[in-house]
């Protein structure tokens, strides 16, 4: 049942992944079936139902690591839990994972007036949206003060990868194991380590358990709490934060002066260009070209709404989750929603960046989804000249747009 559920997804046939309940059925005691039907659910545009079945086998099985992880995942995408909730599940996962130990920190011994020994942690040193935040800040490091140290564990590079690789001591950590991650961490002597990914790359999480650094601090790649005891610090800003909101967090958060990231476009990417709608001719076009698995049921109630409140308008999609029946199931949900299914309409995969920029000049207002904004999505955006309605919440993935 596990593998005829996963051919139906692979096939688009989104009613046959009911394979995974089937499953469920037979072997209630295992988390496999439970993360399968959970992620199908989230695939296809169910992220509430895929928080339920997840909170249902965490109730069965326990604290299954893997179970736990795709649970904070389905709750970062459908929300329905409190902040206080949110940190409790995160505690739960860290624990579950070996990060519940408490590792103190602490000042490394070693000469004075030395540059501080930095590293920074990460699986997307690539041509990935969280590069397009590292580059510009690591580029503007001063190698007097700082000696920074690059740990990676990309493991498709690209050109990206080679920009990177200049601006500091390269370490290709994605084939070593815990201890040898720790062991060079030892010998490069490393005062603060900056983790870059969170639970995006739970792999991760066990060389953080072990504690790589005095200090360690989690910016960029995660939108919510580790729930590490050895994370110490967050690098956030008063807007995705605001004051008050440091009960939410197993972390000390930072707040940085203004925004927390540092949008770095390419110089190949296009101008903004005037739309129709500008030029005024026809309906304006709204677009999103956020994570698929960020359109949950709420999302398409309310863009819906906007929908038919803006006669003869229409909405763009872009993402990699609307392919084939995918995306004829979303059709669905705005037809269902009153809204004719000529009005919604896919946009197709952009071999290269400067191409998938180009389309904003098809979209006249971007939609920012919650309780997960976009973040990379809205800074393209913006920088295309297009205007980003966002909806604001009470917590950091909410408050980024």
């Amino acid at each position: 049942l596990m593998m005829l559920g996963g051919a139906r997804l692979a096939m688009g046939d989104t009613a046959g992944a009911r394979a995974f309940e089937q499953a469920i059925a037979l072997d209630p005691h295992s988390p496999a079936p439970f993360r399968a039907w959970g992620d199908a659910l989230i695939r296809t545009f169910r992220q509430d139902e895929a928080a339920l079945v997840l909170r249902e086998g965490v109730r069965i099985l326990g604290d299954d690591p893997a179970l736990l992880l795709s649970l904070s995942y389905a709750l970062n995408v459908a929300g329905g839990a409190s902040p206080q909730e949110e940190r409790a599940w995160h505690q739960r996962l860290a624990m579950a994972s070996g990060g519940g130990q408490v590792r103190p920190g602490g000042s490394r011994t070693g000469e004075s007036g030395r540059p501080l020994r930095v590293a920074i942690l990460s699986a997307d040193f690539r041509e990935h949206s969280c590069a397009f935040f590292l580059l510009a800040p690591l580029k503007a490091i001063d190698p007097a003060r700082v000696a920074l140290f690059l740990y990676s564990t990309t493991r498709q590079p690209d050109s990206y990868t080679e920009r990177f690789q200049t601006l500091g001591t390269w370490r290709d950590c994605g084939r070593l194991s815990v201890e040898q991650v720790v062991s060079q961490a030892r010998a490069d002597a490393i005062d603060l380590l900056i983790d870059a990914s969170g639970w995006t790359v739970a792999s991760h999480i066990p060389a953080l358990a072990a504690r790589l650094a005095p200090v360690q601090v989690s910016y960029l790649g995660y939108p919510a709490t580790t729930g590490l005891t050895t994370m110490d610090f967050r690098i956030v800003d008063a807007t995705t934060d605001p004051h008050g909101s440091d009960a939410d967090c197993t972390e000390r958060l930072l707040r940085l002066a203004g925004c927390f990231v540092c949008f770095s476009p390419e110089t190949d990417w296009p101008t903004p260009a005037l739309t129709p709608f500008q030029r005024g001719v026809g309906p304006p076009v709204f677009g999103s070209f956020n994570n698929a698995a960020k359109i949950s049921p709420g999302v398409v109630a309310l863009w819906s709404r906007v929908l038919r409140q803006t006669p003869g308008s229409r909405l763009l999609l872009k993402a990699a989750g609307f392919q084939g029946a995918y995306g004829e199931r979303l059709r669905e949900r705005f037809v269902s929603a009153g809204v004719e299914a000529a009005r919604i309409e896919f946009a197709d995969f952009s071999p290269t960046t400067a191409e998938h920029m180009r389309l904003y000049s098809r979209v006249d207002v971007a939609l920012d989804p919650f309780p997960y904004n976009g973040t990379t999505t809205t800074c393209e955006a913006l920088w295309m000249g297009v205007p980003v309605v966002s909806l604001t919440g009470d917590r950091h993935r909410a408050r980024v747009g």
